[in-house]
């Protein structure tokens, strides 16, 4: 069963994203690809210690601002901005998250309920390992979440 919020572990307590204004939900809708939600971030705020349940892709929408990932000795910091992508492997905690700037992030939770249906498909040798990335443009990642997006808007009249 898919969990109805995306879920985060912050500081040891495992949580939905309640540091934003939940916009869209894909639970809302027939979708039913992977979960995926729009948040309007605050102008700013901090994480300490936080890493997604699950592999967590996040895609700035809309507006400006920064970011700063710190996790053991680096630091990334980066210009938050549309199409701007960062990638949290769920086995992976990081130290701190901090942000400023009004924004926009649609995070897609590509949960280990997925994978299954991978291996099914006959490509369990193929199953991928996402990487940590931070504030990077992968212009194909993100126009394929946009159409997630305006498939769930949309109601999922396609399905997902």
């Amino acid at each position: 069963m898919q969990p109805e919020q995306i879920l985060i572990n912050v500081s040891e307590e495992v949580e939905p994203v309640h540091s934003a204004e939940l916009v869209l939900s894909s639970v809302s809708s027939s979708w039913s690809g992977f979960l995926v939600e729009l948040h309007r971030i605050p102008e700013t705020g901090r994480l300490d210690r936080f890493a997604p349940c699950h592999d967590l892709v996040c895609l700035c929408v809309s507006g400006t601002g920064s970011a700063c990932v710190r996790s053991g000795s680096a630091e990334h910091r980066f210009r938050l901005e549309p199409g701007t992508l960062s990638i949290f492997p769920g086995d992976r905690e990081v130290d701190c998250v901090t942000w400023s700037g009004r924004h926009e992030v649609l995070l897609v939770d590509v949960g280990n309920s997925r994978i299954p249906l991978w291996a099914m498909s006959g490509h369990e040798d193929r199953v991928p390992d996402l990487v940590a990335r931070f504030g990077i443009k992968d212009p194909p990642l993100a126009a394929l979440m946009g159409v997630m997006r305006a498939e769930i808007e949309a109601g999922g009249p396609i399905g997902g």
